[in-house]
């Protein structure tokens, strides 16, 4: 029987009334372990692939052909026909953890698509990986390669030139007419403003990356480009198998395919040994998220750790609860800079849940790094040489720009801004990724919206002052959707995380149910405080320029205090940007324990009480 026939095929329509296909291997199965995820990106024709030897127990292979067949503008298009497939088989196999292999050409849209929707994969592999190497050539090499036999030309890949009609490629593609081979000039641009993207943007990879370099190129040396950092983040997993493109169909396919699943089996997220979780740290325990996930933990039954820099300020915070319940609240001194006092925190913890950070509209990008890109690897590494069992990391929708958007789930693509806390955010996630992955760690990254709530002695105060003074304007619409979220809301989704293997490796978006306007969001407030809605509204081109002028000016003055107007204030009511929360919903067993009105009507009733 051909290895073609042991694949069921299924069809997915597209945009426009077009339709693309992908195989599934074995045909029949639901239920998988893992799947191992194919793209080859330029011979993609599903005839001449063959099954691997030893392939993993309950591994399913998931074929993705290359599409569109006959040309292809933007790895954009290509990585949502791509998604389409991807999708639609998650609709019907489980498919337990996804490993995603990217081959030849298909090495650009693999880290693309794993770049842009790090999610969907648990880890990566990158067979002749984009990065560019003809510049750099020594002018020896460069003769050599002018004086090579014409057959050997082509060696020199990873080129626009080298994906050309080769002639060995031209002669498969005529004896296989359904796989053509014809790119535009719009998709070389595309790749190599790819290039440049990633050189300029990525930390680290998202998730563990394998790099198998496949050449015969015999003026390539590997170990040079190596050694001069041209080419980046060479683990020791990387592997320099010398073939050529087709590297499965040679005899050196089984060390191949070994190489690709010991990697992949060797990363995934071992569940097995979480057992009971227990002991939970909980950096920022002081602060507002932070002391609202101690007093939850304490109603689950667990045993919270409070990690604090002032004893006697968290005595006082946690007075009441420290005394009720079952379990009593613990304390431990420590800072995220001190690596000596965090590894004493974390003796004997089963979890960690990460809420500390430095958060402001106002300050130096070196103290964002310092205390969000730092501290989070400094207690992430500690952790792990301590055996914790979870990494509960609390990030920020931030991560996803400071334009308008619409539905922002947890395959949108992190943005870099002009904001420092944001862009440290995004650091610290890739960081958390990248460590977790490569050193077995069960982890979750959580993205909460603009959390409010009682106890919030920050923003809603000066909130409330700001709409007293009459100070409070709308800009550009009230219409704009705020993601806004309760805080009890964040504590019970932190609870169903906690030692969860569903959750291992994921990312969750959480806001309130419905979409909430800046338009309901201020009215209500300034009715509990006895004063009529703002009407005012400023168009938003005048606010952002005036706040842009404002930072400027005390850039240029080298003022310390924060500017009364920022853009970073300006992007709360400025900016609509709607969140899809339903994977968290679904976690938390179909609905948000508290709506926006509940949650509002908690928040001003305890804000009343406030002196």
């Amino acid at each position: 029987m051909k290895s073609f026939d042991l694949f069921k095929k299924y069809d997915v329509s597209l945009r426009e009334g077009e339709t693309c296909a992908y195989y599934v291997y074995p045909k029949g199965r639901l239920k998988f372990e893992r799947t191992l995820v194919y793209l080859h990106g330029l011979l993609s024709d599903i005839h001449w692939f063959e099954i691997p030897e030893n392939l993993p127990k309950d591994t399913a292979i998931l074929f993705l052909p290359r599409y569109p067949r006959t040309h292809a503008n933007s790895f954009e298009d290509w990585t949502r026909h791509y998604e389409e497939c991807f999708r639609d088989f998650k609709k019907s196999h489980e498919g337990g953890f996804y490993h995603l292999l990217g081959h030849c050409f298909g090495a650009f849209s693999a880290l693309h698509w794993a770049t842009i929707k790090p999610d969907n994969f648990s880890s990566l592999t990158l067979v002749s990986p984009p990065f560019h190497l003809k510049k750099s050539f020594h002018w020896t090499s460069k003769l050599a390669l002018a004086l090579a036999p014409k057959n050997k030309k082509r060696r020199c890949f990873l080129t626009a030139r080298a994906f050309s009609r080769l002639s060995e490629i031209k002669n498969f593609i005529e004896q296989n007419p359904t796989t053509t081979f014809d790119f535009t000039n719009g998709f070389y641009l595309e790749a190599s403003h790819l290039g440049r993207w990633l050189r300029n943007n990525i930390i680290a990879y998202p998730v563990p990356t394998h790099y198998l370099y496949s050449s015969e190129d015999e003026v390539l040396d590997m170990g040079k480009y190596q050694s001069n950092g041209q080419i980046r983040d060479l683990a020791d997993e990387t592997s320099l198998i010398y073939s050529d493109h087709y590297a499965e169909l040679l005899p050196e396919k089984n060390e191949f395919w070994r190489s690709v699943f010991h990697f992949q089996l060797e990363h995934e997220p071992n569940s097995s040994d979480v057992g009971r979780i227990r002991k939970v740290l909980v950096s920022g325990a002081t602060g507002f998220l932070g002391s609202h996930i101690v007093r939850a933990l304490i109603q689950d039954g667990k045993e919270p750790v409070c990690l604090v820099r002032d004893m006697e300020m968290a005595g006082e915070k946690f007075a009441g609860a420290a005394s009720s319940g079952k379990n009593k609240i613990e304390f431990r001194k420590g800072s995220l800079d001190d690596e000596e006092s965090l590894g004493k925190a974390l003796e004997g913890i089963d979890a960690v849940i990460h809420t500390a950070a430095h958060v402001s509209d106002w300050d130096r990008p070196e103290k964002f790094y310092k205390i969000n890109v730092e501290g989070t690897k400094n207690l992430l590494m500690l952790a792990h040489a301590r055996g914790v069992k979870h990494f509960i990391h609390i990030s920020s929708l931030g991560v996803l720009g400071d334009t308008d958007q619409d539905n922002i789930d947890e395959n949108s693509p992190m943005v870099w801004s002009g904001d420092p806390y944001s862009n440290s955010k995004i650091m610290a996630e890739f960081f958390v990724r990248k460590f977790s992955g490569a050193n077995h760690i069960p982890f979750t990254i959580l993205r909460p919206g603009f959390i409010y709530g009682e106890g919030d002695n920050h923003f809603l105060p000066r909130l409330c002052a700001s709409l007293k003074n009459r100070q409070f304007k709308y800009v550009g619409s009230k219409n704009n959707i705020l993601n806004a979220v309760y805080v009890g809301n964040v504590s019970a989704l932190v609870l169903r995380i906690i030692g969860n293997p569903e959750c291992f490796g994921q990312t969750y978006h959480i806001t309130d149910p419905g979409h909430v306007s800046i338009g309901e969001f201020i009215p209500k407030i300034s009715k509990a405080l006895g004063l009529s809605a703002p009407e005012k509204v400023i168009p938003k081109h005048i606010a952002f320029g005036a706040a842009a002028l404002v930072e400027s000016l005390y850039k240029i003055l080298r003022l310390k205090q924060a500017p009364s107007v920022t853009r970073k204030k300006m992007t709360f009511v400025g900016r609509s940007r709607s969140v899809n929360s339903q994977k968290a919903c679904r976690l938390l067993g179909g609905r948000m324990p508290f709506s926006f009105e509940e949650g509002m009507q908690r928040t001003l009733e305890a804000f009343k009480h406030v002196p």
